[in-house]
């Protein structure tokens, strides 16, 4: 009888499970970029007017898009510029790329591909 009553009385320890932790945290995180990514868009759109800059299969590509493309380049590049004409030169890169991927994802669903873990490679 006392051993019954010892058992009820301790606490089990506490355990957690980390992918509902991780889950959570994935959930804020997202929320919070798409907030942010909204709030920014927002701004973006009541500044300027939005055109198609390019067509691919129907797909348009507008100013913003490639507006958004271009930030991250060069947050991510750090590139500054002397001139005009060199942000010229790499706005047009952005959006030639930008044309190369509408292409490449409509040649992937025409060919029904799939890509698998496998063929992922980390750089």
């Amino acid at each position: 009888m006392f051993i019954r009553q010892l058992k009820s009385k301790t606490k089990k320890p506490h355990h957690i499970n980390p992918i509902k932790n991780s889950f959570g945290v994935v959930s804020l995180l997202i929320i919070f970029l798409l907030l942010f990514t909204n709030h920014a868009n927002a701004e973006i759109s009541t500044k300027k007017p939005i055109f198609v800059v390019a067509k691919v299969n129907n797909q348009a590509i507008t100013n913003i898009d490639l507006a958004n493309r271009y930030n991250l380049v060069l947050k991510i590049s750090k590139i500054k510029f002397s001139n005009p004409q060199e942000k010229q030169i790499v706005l047009n890169q952005i959006l030639q790329k930008m044309i190369d991927e509408e292409l490449q994802i409509k040649e992937a669903s025409t060919l029904e591909a799939v890509l698998d873990a496998k063929n992922l490679t980390n750089p």
